[in-house]
């Protein structure tokens, strides 16, 4: 894809709010070593909320992806801006993904809390 296409697709992309939301590998372990164990102890305190999002059978994939919503949903923004790096949006445009990372603003950190249901 050339230069002036990849330009044009960006500006097309919603300026506050994707289409889809994902996070990167090895985002818990980022969580852990920015924020310490307390949202993973109070989630798994309460298992039974984990384990009713989750479709039985589930894969590791789609047990991170709860874990990491649920521990979102518990922290401030400004726990939110030290680990918003983990975080992407991304749209596809025909056979083409644009994917651009998350900013640490107000704004994603509401979206991530309160409309985003686990990630895609």
């Amino acid at each position: 894809m050339n230069q002036k296409k990849r330009k044009c697709m960006k500006k097309r992309m919603p300026g506050n709010v994707a289409l889809h939301v994902g996070f990167y590998p090895g985002t818990l372990a980022i969580f852990i070593d920015k924020l310490g164990l307390f949202y993973l102890k109070e989630i798994i305190h309460n298992q039974e909320e984990v384990m009713s999002a989750l479709p039985h059978p589930h894969t590791t994939i789609e047990l991170e992806s709860v874990l990491v919503d649920k521990m979102l949903h518990k922290m401030t923004y400004q726990e939110f801006k030290k680990i918003s790096t983990c975080f992407f949006s991304y749209r596809q445009f025909e056979e083409e993904i644009v994917v651009r990372r998350i900013p640490a603003t107000q704004e994603w950190y509401k979206h991530l809390t309160t409309q985003a249901k686990y990630f895609t």
